[in-house]
């Protein structure tokens, strides 16, 4: 272990530009897992306490480590992503510029976070300025990117009993978890690693964690301090994340009961017919498919994109032709590609052509219409028109069925259950913000979708899951990709159904009567997130300085001050007289 440690402080260059790009492979994978995600951030945030005051060799190491991670990005992404767009080089060309901004993004929030902790003196919120700093940072440009959380640093894996925190805090408080636990083990880390170099060579030129050394005058008393709030920050800290992981014990998300005085029964179905001899599925075939399936569903969605409509007149005659065949209480989700004529309104060029999904029944035909506002970069968005119209919600009438009486099922006069369903198609789930515009909770979203490969299958199938739990609903996700994978999801449903082709129907429990009250999150979405994040870190700045008075006096501002401008002047390679007033370069442990 001494031996270990040794070669670890004598290089460490060495060990973290070997490290990061390996946990890279494991952490920027189609579907991030927190605890790799956790490593890589640990790693990345030791890089960057010992590169930083090391002037032009510290940030050449950096640059060399965004290089080396936003490759390991590009391997890690390369099946599922060489066929997305319409030639090889052209993916491997956008999904290496992907990579390297996500690997811009995430070593920016690292370094800000890093001069902003040695300026704070406050330690409950020089533990929480990375955490919340990084949740902002991955926030924003999931707000702002064409393809939403695909290309975030943002787990959607493996997230265990911090789940329950997506429907108050969305994604944002899983990065807030995910930052927070790499604070802890950076400390901790530094800590061990610090110790076990006790019996290392002296003249080692290059300690593994150090920062600049202030202009101390009762040096043993500093030192004293900064190992007490060094512990103290990690203790509560670590205590919060602790606590965090209680409410499931307690209050366990589990699936409605498919029979009971509080829910009832409603069967949806997705509409995938197989043919064996790989030929595409016709309109006649989803016809088909269709008929047999009403018998055991009453809400069938087909997927994304299922028949192609070159005129209004065609897709009239394709919408009388499903509504024929449709028996009563039924809702029918038929997906299409229509072209879109210049005179329309819609800004659309002539020759494009858009997604849509429109809701109908045999009694009322179409009754909802929406079309995909998210296009797939290149591969799309060249030769489709987006939509800016969001999804609303339509309440479709669920009849009676036994053991039910009419009068025990739901009130006069029509004795029908209303069921709040919206929808949205596939790359809009990748976005936070699908459903914050609206008014209510809706029971069931259709998301009808079509993947290229098994891998973006289980991407769009975890965002889905995500989007499912932030809006405290159940999603119906149809996939029509050849290798998909297809069920429902959230409420406590978690495993898809199947993978690949073929029809299935599922039954579940929705509760009566339904909560339509807006989760906190979709109530006020983004904005209500940041608050959440924000409010950790400013409250415990003030908590700290009433409680125990760590606002510094002007003179200790100064100083904390100055050793950010010590820091800027290492990197630039200022004059010495832009340092400390001690004019001193010496360097101290930052965990011991």
């Amino acid at each position: 272990m001494q031996s270990l440690a040794g070669f670890i402080l004598k290089r460490p260059a060495m060990l973290y530009l070997s490290l990061g790009p390996i946990l890279a492979l494991f952490s920027l994978s189609t579907t991030p897992s927190m605890t790799p995600m956790i490593m890589l951030l640990t790693i990345l945030r030791l890089q960057t306490i010992i590169c930083i005051p090391r002037r032009q060799p510290g940030m050449m190491r950096i640059g060399l480590q965004i290089i080396l991670v936003s490759a390991a990005s590009m391997v890690a992404h390369m099946e599922p992503s060489i066929n997305a767009l319409s030639t090889p080089s052209t993916s491997i060309l956008v999904l290496g510029c992907l990579s390297l901004i996500t690997s811009l993004v995430a070593f920016l929030g690292i370094i800000v976070a890093h001069f902003g902790e040695h300026l704070i003196p406050a330690p409950w919120a020089k533990a929480t300025l990375f955490p919340t700093l990084w949740a902002t940072a991955w926030g924003g440009v999931a707000r702002i990117s064409p393809v939403g959380q695909l290309i975030s640093w943002s787990p959607v894996d493996s997230i265990g009993r911090y789940e329950w925190l997506r429907p108050i805090t969305g994604q944002y408080g899983i990065d807030w978890v995910t930052a927070a636990w790499a604070v802890v083990f950076t400390e901790l880390l530094g800590v061990l690693l610090m110790g076990s170099g006790e019996d290392s060579p002296k003249e080692d030129p290059e300690p593994l964690v150090s920062i600049p050394h202030e202009d101390i005058e009762n040096g043993g008393d500093i030192h004293h301090n900064e190992h007490t709030s060094k512990t103290y920050r990690i203790i509560c800290l670590t205590g919060l994340l602790g606590v965090l992981i209680i409410p499931p014990a307690f209050l366990p998300v589990t699936p409605s009961p498919v029979y009971s005085e509080s829910s009832g029964p409603l069967s949806v179905a997705c509409a995938l017919p197989y043919n064996p001899s790989g030929r595409q599925n016709s309109l006649q075939d989803y016809i088909e498919e269709t008929k047999e399936l009403q018998g055991s569903a009453e809400i069938i969605l087909w997927p994304e994109t299922a028949v192609r409509f070159d005129s209004p007149e065609e897709k009239e005659a394709a919408l009388s032709a499903v509504r024929n065949v449709t028996s009563g209480h039924k809702l029918i989700g038929v997906t299409f590609e229509e072209y879109v004529p210049p005179e329309n309104g819609t800004g659309a060029k002539e020759g494009t052509r858009r997604n849509g999904l429109i809701l109908l029944t045999k009694e009322d035909g179409p009754v909802f219409e929406y079309h995909k506002r998210m296009l797939v970069p290149v591969a799309e968005s060249h030769s489709m028109t987006p939509s800016t119209v969001a999804p609303s919600i339509y309440h479709f009438n669920l009849p009676f069925r036994k053991p039910w009486t009419s009068g025990q099922w739901a009130p006069a006069p029509n004795h029908t259950r209303p069921i709040p369903v919206t929808a949205s198609i596939c790359l809009d789930f990748s976005s936070s913000s699908s459903f914050s515009h609206l008014d209510s909770r809706p029971a069931l979203i259709l998301a009808p979708a079509r993947t290229w490969h098994i891998g973006i299958a289980y991407a769009m199938w975890e965002q889905a899951r995500a989007r499912a739990e932030e809006t405290g609903s159940t999603v119906l996700w149809c996939d029509g990709g050849a290798d998909s994978v297809s069920g429902v999801v959230g409420g406590g449903i978690n495993e898809f159904m199947q993978r690949g082709q073929g029809s299935f129907v599922r039954k579940i429990g929705v509760q009566w009567p339904f909560n339509e009250r807006r989760t906190l999150f979709s109530y006020g979405a983004d904005y209500a997130a940041l608050w959440i994040t924000w409010s950790i870190f400013l409250g415990g700045l003030a908590v700290d300085a009433m409680a125990v008075g760590t606002i510094p006096r002007r003179g200790e501002s100064d100083k904390a001050w100055l050793a950010i401008r010590g820091h800027v002047a290492r990197i630039r390679g200022m004059p010495s007289g832009w340092h400390f007033r001690s004019q001193r370069e010496e360097e101290r442990p930052l965990l011991e």
